[in-house]
């Protein structure tokens, strides 16, 4: 998920152009955030396991209830000043929200571990993607989308088919080469 937003973040101008016109590219700027806020949200199914288990539907009502309580207050503060950008923060914020309460509630349940060292990892290789996507600079955007997303792909590719067995394991079942050798 991690250098899935990074990349995001780092083509979202070009791919609103792309897509779009010129237009809409100003939504590059507040996109990402909603995207993090919703992956957040998105997560909870996964936290929610020891909740559900346990049958604590009502705690989990109560988590999205007041949830959307914070990004309906937050909107309610921050659109008047910020606009579309108050909107996605608020949506960030709820998301945030959201996935804390679940993880203190459901942990009583459940354990969760996180490996540090792989987010870590994650976080390196994102930033080091970002950093080599976003210093490309190309006129023609078409064209600039492009390079951006191969020259991503040819960093995050190869370091989580280095990092994770499972993932290579399974793209060396899909190739066909395995399949000719025996």
């Amino acid at each position: 998920i991690i250098p899935m937003v990074a990349g995001y973040y780092a083509i979202s101008s070009d791919l609103f152009i792309t897509l779009a016109s010129q237009t809409y590219a100003p939504a590059a700027a507040f996109s990402p955030i909603i995207l993090m806020g919703s992956l957040l949200l998105g997560m909870n199914g996964l936290l929610n396991a020891g909740l559900y288990l346990k049958k604590k539907s009502k705690t989990i009502l109560a988590i999205m209830f007041v949830s959307m309580l914070l990004n309906v207050a937050l909107n309610l503060l921050l659109l008047p000043m910020y606009g579309v950008m108050g909107a996605a923060v608020s949506t960030l914020a709820a998301g945030v929200f959201a996935t804390s309460m679940t993880v203190v509630f459901a942990s009583k349940y459940t354990v969760v571990r996180f490996d540090v060292k792989m987010i870590i990892f994650y976080l390196l290789l994102s930033l080091l993607m970002y950093l080599a996507v976003t210093a490309i600079n190309i006129q023609t955007t078409w064209l600039s989308l492009l390079v951006k997303v191969l020259v991503g792909a040819l960093i995050i590719v190869p370091a989580v088919l280095l990092r994770e067995k499972d993932v290579r394991a399974k793209v060396a079942g899909l190739l066909p080469l395995k399949k000719l050798m025996q």
